[in-house]
């Protein structure tokens, strides 16, 4: 029979010691402060036994899944039982990075729209940084980057790079678009020099929008009169003449915010003599 002043006590050890990292070898081992001879062990994680029942216990390619709560119990000769306990956390560089928008959906010129590097990662971390067209725009070094209010020209591919102690992993690229109305409204002539009566000359309404202009308005403005309307973008005058001289106007038009507009002044040369009858407009 063994007999003992003070109960023998277990503990674990942890192999390699300090911070655990992700794709290591991990081995557990079973200490007692007593010699008194062990007739078996039992090891279990988070109430789960039947892990082994050796001295030793390895994990081999510790992954975060592995990590949580290791319960080893001794049982001596003698009858006694002890356990000890150990908590594991692997540690692992910045891995699932992606660019997030808040808020989803369409995000209208004005807006306030905030982009979120979300990463997993252990320890957290503890630097971004935010790319657009694979460029380094150097606008926020934090977890997130914000535009209040956001305007047309932040819209493009953004990107983020999240770092912590064991490296830094870099997210794919998500697309911010940006809803504006009608900008940079101009009109392109065809011929762009010099207009003889009779000649066919093509009115181009050029414009950036997002969504794309649904509604071109073309208006002669001497008059006010309206020409046309709807979505087509040119004005073509067939066998233009002098009464069509004057200075035109397209509105642009979608369905976010204000029309923009611009004219063109069109002075038409007689070629001989200059005829009464005006052009055709389509």
């Amino acid at each position: 029979m063994f007999s003992f002043t003070d109960p023998p006590q277990t503990s674990v050890s942890i192999s390699p010691p300090g911070h655990i990292q992700e794709g290591t070898d991990v081995t557990l081992t079973c200490n007692s402060t007593s010699d008194l001879p062990v007739k078996s062990y039992s090891w279990s994680k988070s109430g789960h036994r039947d892990l082994g029942t050796e001295k030793k216990y390895t994990i081999k390619h510790f992954r975060p899944e592995d990590s949580g709560w290791y319960d080893c119990r001794s049982l001596y000769e003698c009858g006694f039982r002890d356990s000890s306990t150990v908590h594991l956390q692997v540690s692992y560089r910045p891995k699932n990075t992606v660019v997030v928008i808040e808020p989803p959906g369409q995000i209208t010129e004005g807006s306030r729209v905030t982009l979120t590097c979300s990463t997993d990662a252990n320890p957290p971390a503890h630097d971004y940084r935010w790319f657009k067209k694979g460029r380094n725009t150097h606008l926020s070094n934090s977890e997130t980057l914000s535009f209040s209010p956001v305007r047309y020209e932040e819209r493009g591919e953004y990107s983020c790079q999240a770092t912590n102690t064991y490296g830094s992993t870099a997210s794919p690229s998500t697309s911010l678009r940006v809803l504006y109305p009608p900008k940079n409204t101009r009109i392109e002539s065809d011929p762009s020099g010099e207009i003889i009566e009779g000649s066919t000359v093509t009115l181009t309404c050029m414009s950036e929008a997002d969504p794309p202009v649904q509604t071109y308005t073309w208006i002669k403005k001497s008059g006010a009169v309206q020409l046309k309307s709807g979505k087509e973008k040119t004005l073509i005058f067939s066998k233009i003449r002098s009464e069509d001289r004057g200075e035109y106007l397209c509105q642009a038009a979608n369905r976010i915010g204000q029309p923009d507009s611009s004219s063109m002044f069109i002075q038409v040369l007689c070629e001989y003599h200059c005829k009464s009858t005006p052009s055709k407009i389509h």
